[in-house]
């Protein structure tokens, strides 16, 4: 658990300090999430997993182009 805790906690000082995050990993940061919820609740982990639109939206915005234009 450390490990997806540490890149919580990241993902927070990164946002919180104004830090783009288009360059992470933001699918990684998102099952991160997920399973930190998952320990502290089953149940939110399995509506979060059953309702979330996280993969949908990303494969919609330009962030999806970001690893071909890398690349490139």
């Amino acid at each position: 658990m450390l490990p997806q805790l540490l890149d919580l906690v990241d993902l927070r000082n990164r946002i919180a300090h104004h830090e783009p995050i288009w360059q992470t990993d933001l699918p990684k940061l998102w099952l991160s999430a997920v399973t930190v919820l998952g320990y502290i609740s089953p149940e939110a982990e399995q509506l979060v997993r059953d309702t979330d639109r996280f993969a949908g939206v990303l494969a919609d915005s330009e962030l999806a182009f970001l690893p071909a234009i890398r690349h490139y």
